[in-house]
């Protein structure tokens, strides 16, 4: 039995191909590398600060880097600090949307605020 007729000649990549081959493989390396350091961050702070997973749904941003390197431990005085900013933070944001058009305590705001988006 023979098969040279379905048999093609081999031909090399060339250099570009290659060089893709190598690039989109090591961005695999990297992403995974991310999931796998996120994944062991999320379950560290899971035991340790469980308030900045709700705080925070992404942890791969730099605030939350930023965050950590501010607040590495979180104290019961800390915590009552942190927790004072934080609302005060939230209290400055509420202000300054007070009586703007498309507030979401309103009746119908998400109507209202896709109606506006459409426009």
């Amino acid at each position: 039995m023979k098969h040279s007729d379905r048999l093609k000649c081999w031909h090399p990549d060339d250099e570009q191909t290659r060089t893709l081959r190598y690039l989109v493989e090591h961005r695999r390396r990297l992403v995974g590398d991310r999931t796998r350091l996120s994944n062991r961050l999320t379950s560290l702070l899971k035991c340790y600060f469980p308030q900045l997973l709700w705080w925070f749904p992404d942890l791969s941003t730099v605030l939350v880097c930023d965050f950590l390197l501010r607040w590495p431990a979180l104290d019961s005085a800390a915590a009552q600090r942190l927790t004072h900013a934080l609302y005060e933070a939230m209290a400055a944001r509420f202000a300054t949307m007070k009586g703007q058009p498309g507030r979401y305590d309103e009746r119908d705001a998400r109507y209202a605020a896709r109606k506006a988006r459409k426009k």
